[in-house]
């Protein structure tokens, strides 16, 4: 489903509904498949490969500029930004799905010392115990 990663944290499920005000406002009803969606938060060891990996095997997942870059965009702007990239709102198996993916060192470095607040901003929310790949 996914290239491997060094860590993987579940964080909050949200619902997709519209408030009331903007489903009145533009006359829209809730989509028929689950309302939930599922956040993770993928921290991985080589941001270029990884993207290339899950590129092929999750073509969708991307932009057609992401796709055609071959993540080299996608690569550039991690570099010189908050450091995260996010897939959303992605199906998985049938359900809806969204995550964020960061190089394991940025996420360590963000976590201690809230360089861009990216990452460790996610943790106010409820979060399910990370998997971590090196203790499997």
């Amino acid at each position: 489903m996914f290239p491997q990663v060094d860590y993987a944290i579940s964080f909050a499920l949200f619902d997709r509904k519209p408030s009331p005000f903007i489903s009145r406002l533009f006359h829209k009803q809730t989509p028929a498949k689950s309302d939930r969606v599922t956040n993770m938060l993928f921290a991985v060891k080589n941001l270029k490969e990884w993207h290339g990996l899950n590129i092929k095997a999750n073509p969708k997942h991307y932009s057609l500029t992401a796709r055609m870059t071959r993540a080299r965009l996608i690569s550039f702007i991690q570099d010189h930004g908050a450091r995260l990239h996010c897939n959303s709102f992605t199906d998985v198996s049938g359900e809806n799905f969204k995550y964020w993916i960061i190089d394991s060192a940025d996420l360590k470095t963000d976590l201690e010392k809230w360089e861009t607040l990216a990452a460790s901003s996610f943790m106010h929310l409820p979060v399910c115990p990370p998997l971590d790949n090196a203790s499997q």
